[in-house]
């Protein structure tokens, strides 16, 4: 998704070289990433614009459906889905934490 939101918009052959050249990410070939960018079609954060095939590239150009904060909390709800976690529970323990000075250092 970050390559879509820094591109803007592109195919997938653009996708896996902005991911090699930005994000180190080599062993993502431009096929692997066409599979990835059609699964989240399929999940809504994406669409895919059809384009005349040029020169045998790809005919599709996908761009974002959702910005990255947006992103972000799709995710937080799906794993609390996911692991059953209460959200309230959830965010009395974090403000119980916070209050007693305890902090998460990662």
């Amino acid at each position: 998704m970050r390559s879509i939101w820094d591109l803007g918009g592109a195919d997938p052959p653009d996708v896996a070289e902005h991911l090699r050249s930005h994000y180190e990410r080599s062993d993502l070939g431009k096929k692997t990433v066409g599979i990835l960018l059609r699964r989240l079609v399929t999940k809504g954060y994406l669409c895919s614009s059809p384009r005349p095939v040029v020169r045998g590239r790809p005919p599709h150009v996908y761009s974002p459906l959702i910005g990255p904060e947006d992103a972000f909390e799709l995710l937080v709800e799906k794993f609390l889905q996911d692991h059953k976690i209460d959200e309230k529970a959830l965010f009395d323990a974090l403000e119980r934490r916070e209050f007693s000075g305890k902090h998460y250092s990662g």
